[in-house]
């Protein structure tokens, strides 16, 4: 099923536009992100600004003029509009996956579990990205979205809008509600974590904030759908084919946008202080027009890639670093949020204590630059986050990703899909026992940066190793055996710190079968269990720890030697299912041969017998026909001899003369027609030179023939019949024309062939002439595919073209 096309029935139509080659990319999507990102810096780096008291959207307020300015600009121009272009981007984004997907032969089923597999890697990023830098994440909330659309891009393309616009007036009426309280207040109601100078406290609240977040980004599901409409007709891909519904786009969106967001700005800045209900419906319609805005800026930014692309202006510098930039957006996403952790909240530098709104908005602007700068030294090279969401996805190495950083092109996957089960486990255990031990305190405070040293190191540790060398695993002994005693060290140090830290170490036993190769796995066990026996003393274990650890070491071996039993079975399934399909296709391209076989033997036999039907016609002809003519000849001849020469008979029978010989001569001419041997041994052209000199030695008319073009073979029943069409038409000039020469030009245009036949007598005076002989020519050239024109004047004579196509010939050497 092909679920990103466009049309309005069934979602398994193809698409209309022409096929794009699948590493080719397009300059309004990727500028499209770079420019998002400017947006998205600065809507997010005001969720670090604290200590202050906050307003609407939790915007901070101060009495500043310019960091009023700043705050009413984000309420029209950003706040509720930047992620809703970042959602329709991503459903484009989407789209165009699934369709290069599709035109490198990839089925249906592969292309959803990359899809699926690609959301699960967007929502591990989103938690990562939560609790280390910024709860505000939205790669999570989009990775879940992402699986939601893969249901509804079955839908045709009215459907999918009628949907978009039900999400969008439902969840304006929830994000109304949540953000429309313009009431100032000393604390905020959510994103708390900011002002917290415990680190790990900080990333306890900064999960709980993050599972919050998707109330206040609700909205994005309409834009994200919207776009994926958009993908199915390639606007951004070719804005110059939709300058007209991109302009109309552009317009009344973001005048929709600015109107929209007027009332909020007024609202934050205590101009106006309408009622409830009133307050109510002019943050819905913040919400409503902000979805709009965000289309609206996509579309203008297509606008503006189309006029740098006809300018010739895509090629500045400037246009390709944004390029690099959109090309490589979860990175550069990533990276803003790293600068921003550093610097803002109270458990770093706390910056964020003291910056205002025009300052914040101005550190997230050059940060931005920074990064586009960075992407466009990196050039045309993927991203580390792309490159370890496309591992994610499926295949070991990062080769050339598409835009969304998905497969890479010509990646295989390595081994079972489910070892990223494993490979991931590390990540989730390390983030849910950290903010277990941040909320029940029993990391005490000295541990803190010990701790997130270590468990800094354990993730990088093992992303380099698992995930950045996939196609290491269970095949390199000596880097998997090092990873794997790093792995082990790094997970004791933590157990050591606190008890709480157990299921991290825990997962140790399962990396080994998933590292190691072989028997090797099992003295990795061992590794693992022997080490809180050398520690029990500082884990205060007793007895009953260490028959626990022991028996934990019988279970994973026994759970492990039975994953890859099965891992194994499943191996030998596939490639037996494998071998039979392979098997199957040989058997359809047997078969397929067998039928063309079979098609080319039945078209020969046919041909052999009209070639053996017409040579028994002609031979009749021969020995009947034109036997019998000849010898009434003779008799004629034998008797004008007989008579004296003024004898009344003698007229009469030498015209009975003349009429005999001319129908043995036309007998004859038929003979020639059914058996044209001249085609069998050299090509069109001679065989139309013998016709003419035969013709002209037989009634005295001057023919020529003429060829243009390179001469190349063509089927003998076109021959055949472009022979008898000038035999007949031969025929007609001699007989009616009153000529005294004939044109023959055959020319050859590659796809079709041409023959004139063109006299210079008196012609018709009928400018549509109709007769038997010119009926019989057409006929001829239909049958053979072409058609006839006659072109007369009853002073320039006629000329007679048939026509006949010619698909695919070889010329004549």
């Amino acid at each position: 099923m092909d679920f990103s096309a466009p049309t309005p029935a069934r979602p398994n139509a193809t698409a209309a536009s022409p096929t794009t080659p699948v590493t080719e990319r397009f300059l309004a999507p990727d500028l499209a992100r770079g420019l998002m990102l400017a947006l998205i810096a600065v809507a997010n780096v005001m969720i670090y600004l604290h200590g202050r008291p906050y307003g609407l959207r939790q915007h901070t307020l101060t009495g500043n003029v310019v960091d009023q300015v700043v705050s009413a600009f984000l309420g029209v121009a950003v706040d509720a509009r930047a992620y809703p272009l970042f959602a329709a981007l991503f459903g484009y984004g989407i789209v165009q996956m699934i369709r290069r997907r599709q035109e490198r032969g990839i089925d249906e089923g592969q292309i959803r579990r990359t899809l699926r597999w690609r959301s699960v890697g967007l929502i591990l990023f989103g938690g990562l990205h939560a609790v280390l830098a910024f709860s505000g994440d939205i790669l999570g909330w989009y990775g879940l979205l992402g699986l939601v659309l893969v249901r509804l891009l079955r839908l045709s393309d009215r459907a999918l809008l009628v949907v978009a616009s039900i999400w969008l007036a439902v969840a304006g009426t929830v994000q109304g509600v949540i953000f429309a309280d313009p009431t100032p207040r000393a604390e905020r109601s959510y994103f708390w974590s900011y002002a917290i100078s415990d680190p790990l406290q900080a990333a306890g609240l900064r999960l709980l904030e993050w599972l919050m977040g998707p109330f206040g980004l609700l909205a994005v599901l309409s834009a994200m759908l919207v776009g994926a409409w958009a993908g199915r007709h390639r606007i951004l891909e070719h804005p110059q084919r939709h300058r007209v519904l991109l302009r109309r786009t552009a317009a009344i969106g973001i005048i929709a946008g600015i109107a929209g967001g007027v009332g909020p700005a007024l609202l934050g800045a205590g101009i106006w202080t309408p009622a409830l209900p009133l307050t109510l419906a002019i943050s819905w319609l913040h919400v409503v027009t902000g979805v709009a805005c965000g289309l609206g800026y996509a579309a203008l930014i297509a606008l503006i890639s189309a006029a740098l692309t006809a300018s010739g202006r895509d090629r500045h510098w400037s246009v390709r670093a944004l390029q690099a930039t959109g090309r490589t957006s979860l990175s550069c996403y990533l990276a803003q949020s790293v600068v921003f952790a550093a610097l803002l909240p109270a458990a770093a530098l706390g910056w964020g204590g003291r910056l205002g709104p025009a300052a914040a908005a101005a550190l997230a602007l050059a940060t931005w630059a920074m990064i586009v700068l960075a992407a466009a030294a990196r050039g045309a090279r993927p991203g580390p986050a792309e490159a370890v969401l496309a591992r994610i996805v499926g295949g070991p190495r990062a080769g050339t990703c598409d835009d969304q950083g998905m497969t890479p092109q010509g990646a295989a996957p390595h081994g079972n899909r489910t070892d990223w089960i494993w490979l991931l486990l590390p990540y989730a255990m390390l983030l849910l026992t950290s903010a277990y031990a941040g909320f029940t305190g029993e990391v005490g405070a000295a541990q803190v940066p010990r701790t997130i040293v270590i468990g800094l190191a354990l993730v990088a540790w093992h992303t380099f190793w698992a995930i950045g060398h996939r196609h290491w695993l269970e095949r390199a002994l000596v880097p998997m055996a090092l990873y794997y005693v790093g792995l082990v060290a790094l997970c004791a140090l933590l157990l050591e710190i606190s008890p709480s830290y157990l299921p991290v170490y825990l997962v140790c036993y399962a990396i080994a079968f998933v590292a190691l190769p072989g028997l090797w796995a099992y003295a990795g066990l061992l590794l693992a269990a022997s080490v809180p026996v050398a520690l029990t003393s500082a884990l205060g274990w007793q007895e009953p720890d260490l028959a626990v650890n022991l028996g934990g070491l019988a279970l994973a071996a026994v759970i492990g030697w039975s994953i890859r039993k099965l891992e194994a079975e499943t191996a030998a399934r596939t490639a037996a299912l494998t071998e039979l399909a392979r098997a199957h296709e040989d058997l359809e391209r047997a078969s397929a041969e067998n039928v063309a076989l079979q098609d080319r033997l039945v078209t020969e036999a046919r041909e052999s017998g009209v070639l053996a039907e017409r040579a028994r016609l002609a031979a009749e002809i021969h020995d009947t026909l034109a036997a019998a003519l000849s010898g009434i000849v003779s008799q004629l001849e034998a008797l004008d001899a007989e008579l004296a020469p003024e004898d009344p008979i003698r007229g009469r029978v030498r015209i009975s003369t003349d009429l005999a010989r001319e129908n043995l001569r036309e007998a004859r001419l038929s003979i020639q027609a059914l058996r044209p041997t001249a085609l069998h041994d050299q090509h069109l052209p001679l065989a139309l030179t013998e016709l003419t000199t035969a013709f002209e030695q037989a009634h005295g008319l001057t023919a020529r023939v003429h060829v243009t073009g390179t001469v190349v073979h063509i089927p003998q029943d076109v021959e055949d019949a472009l022979v008898r069409i000038s035999r007949e038409a031969l025929t007609n000039i001699r007989r009616h024309a009153g000529a005294g020469r004939a044109h023959l030009t055959l020319s050859y245009f590659g796809d079709s062939i041409a023959l004139d036949i063109a006299d210079d007598g008196a012609g018709f005076g009928d400018p549509n002439p109709r007769g038997h002989g010119l009926q019989i020519m057409t006929e001829r050239a239909q049958g053979v595919g072409g058609a006839v024109q006659v072109r007369t004047d009853p002073d320039a004579g006629t000329t007679v073209t048939a026509t006949v196509p010619l698909p695919g010939r070889t010329a004549v050497g």
